[in-house]
């Protein structure tokens, strides 16, 4: 019997996800730049360098924000046009900066 007592203590919320609400307003969002033509142009250029297997340094937007991740490209599409680097999948137009790395350097870190 002491356990059904205790139930009638625990805690009740009369607002359910209320505070979920909360936390997700003050997450802020930052709008996507509009790029150049020149900024344009020299990611294509350098997309059209990249190879499977090369490690890339790149700043994207992923929908609330800029993210800047490194790694090595998994794959590209240039069909769809999207690059994956590790499992992240990106469109081309989301893209703000990308750079090949020196995979020396690279590798020596890991180590």
């Amino acid at each position: 019997m002491p356990v059904d007592r205790a139930k009638q203590f625990m805690p009740f919320s009369a607002l359910q996800g209320y505070y979920d609400l909360i936390a997700a307003k003050e997450c802020t969002f930052e709008t996507k730049k509009e790029l150049s033509d020149e900024q344009t142009a020299l990611i294509n250029n350098t997309l059209k360098h990249l190879r499977k297997g090369k490690i890339v340094e790149l700043t994207y937007y992923n929908h609330h924000g800029y993210e800047k991740i490194s790694g090595c490209i998994t794959g590209i599409d240039l069909e769809l046009k999207t690059l994956n680097v590790i499992k992240t999948k990106m469109p081309f137009a989301d893209i703000l900066d990308i750079r090949e790395t020196d995979e020396q350097k690279t590798k020596k870190k890991m180590l």
